[in-house]
């Protein structure tokens, strides 16, 4: 019998080539299974989200047209959720 602790990578291989037919007979099973499972899934998926809206209080100073750097990103928030794609 062989001293496992100096098995080198061609012995192993050697093994594999030796019991190749329960490796392809393995190999082949499992593919076939996940075929055949894949194939009986649905084709179509669905999927739904909501997306929650809160209202938020605006400073008066960004109304007015305050001096606020945060005035930019309120304007151009505003637009996109006002975006036509997403109006029903």
């Amino acid at each position: 019998m062989k001293d496992f602790k100096k098995l080198h990578a061609i012995d192993y291989l050697k093994i594999l080539w030796k019991r190749r037919w329960y490796v392809l007979i393995t190999v082949t099973v499992v593919v076939a299974g996940t075929g055949i499972v894949s194939w009986r899934l649905p084709k179509v998926y669905r999927s739904e989200t909501r997306i929650l809206v809160e209202s938020t209080l605006i400073p008066d100073y960004v109304r007015t047209g305050g001096s606020s750097p945060r005035n930019g990103s309120l304007r151009s928030s505003s637009r996109s959720a006002a975006a036509p794609c997403c109006r029903d």
